[in-house]
């Protein structure tokens, strides 16, 4: 089932990018929406904090992390020994800003495994495989222990 949630009601962001220190500004705030909220405090996906901290220089490490995570916990709840996910899938999610031609392609795919290598230094139980046709995930061990019942709404 899938499902188009908005993620926040009202968003005000006050952000300088060539200043991003700058403690001068109006106070930037993000009002969640209530099914969003809902749905991520009903299913939580256990995440260690310190490796997004150590990530933090990589954006889209951070998000292979965030992502990979909660890959390997869905496997591991819904029994799939594996999943295949497609390079085209991949770049849609985390490589938008890279052209749609066969060498977009190929830059996205370097530049994703680099992050995925680093990412990877912080998760070794991760078992990930990169195919020619995709990324496969296994259902391996979770990186922090999960403490709630399997409660994934969403799926």
């Amino acid at each position: 089932c899938l499902q188009n949630m908005a993620i926040a009601d009202e968003a005000f962001f006050f952000w300088d990018p060539e200043r991003p220190d700058d403690q001068r500004r109006w106070k930037s705030t993000l009002k969640l929406s209530g099914a969003f909220f809902r749905n991520i405090t009903e299913s939580p996906v256990p995440i260690d904090m310190r490796v997004l901290h150590a990530l933090s220089q990589s954006p889209l490490a951070m998000d292979i992390y965030s992502w990979l995570v909660y890959r390997i916990f869905v496997l591991r709840v819904t029994r799939h020994p594996s999943t295949l996910i497609p390079w085209q899938a991949l770049k849609r999610q985390f490589g938008a800003d890279y052209s749609d031609t066969p060498r977009g392609l190929l830059d996205f795919k370097k530049r994703f495994l680099q992050r995925l290598e680093e990412t990877l230094l912080f998760y070794p139980e991760a078992d990930v495989t990169a195919e020619k046709q995709g990324l496969l995930v296994a259902a391996s061990r979770l990186h922090i222990r999960h403490t709630g019942g399997a409660r994934l709404s969403s799926l």
